[in-house]
């Protein structure tokens, strides 16, 4: 079996299956999804000649176009470098907070 195809599909599915746990959807369409791509791939594959050479840049073409448009950098990226959430971000800081029972009225 042509291993550009089992890599392609293991990135394709990779990157599908961390974008479906981020986002809260099914996962299971993916991981089928996947398995019919390299069935379908492999198929083409096992008849070798040209059509093995097009079945391999099939699939070095969307795992090309999955790194680019739906691989979650941006999660892989903030998890390595250790980002703290956007959550962190919004809490005031000792110097821009009041005093506990404070009020921003005057009392007379």
């Amino acid at each position: 079996m042509n291993k550009k195809v089992i890599i392609a599909v293991f990135i394709i599915g990779g990157s599908g299956v961390v974008n479906a746990a981020t986002k809260g959807t099914a996962i299971t369409p993916v991981i089928l999804g996947s398995y019919i791509f390299l069935l379908v791939l492999s198929l083409a594959d096992a008849l070798g000649g040209p059509v093995a050479q097009l079945a391999g840049a099939l699939a070095m073409l969307a795992a090309v176009v999955v790194l680019l448009t739906e691989f979650p950098w941006s999660t892989i990226l903030s998890t390595v470098q250790g980002k703290g959430t956007s959550g962190e971000a919004a809490t005031p800081t000792t110097a821009n907070a009041a005093p506990p029972g404070n009020s921003s009225r005057t009392q007379n």
